[in-house]
């Protein structure tokens, strides 16, 4: 698929287009996020530390019909 946005050098068009006003860290929950990082860290953890390696699904399953 083709971007056929064009947007400038520092990206504002993009930023004004995806994003409102509430999309700002000082709108994020402390707590929240720090939770977050804390799941997301452990399960990363947990899978590089698996001694096996997670089967990859067949490529016939990964296309829509």
């Amino acid at each position: 698929m083709i971007n056929l946005i064009e947007d400038n050098e520092s990206h504002d068009f993009y930023f004004s287009y995806h994003h409102s006003a509430g999309d700002s860290m000082t709108m994020m929950n402390p707590d929240l996020l720090d939770s977050n990082v804390v799941g997301v860290a452990a399960m990363f953890y947990i899978l590089a530390d698996l001694d096996n390696t997670i089967p990859r699904p067949q490529s016939s399953m990964l296309t829509s019909e």
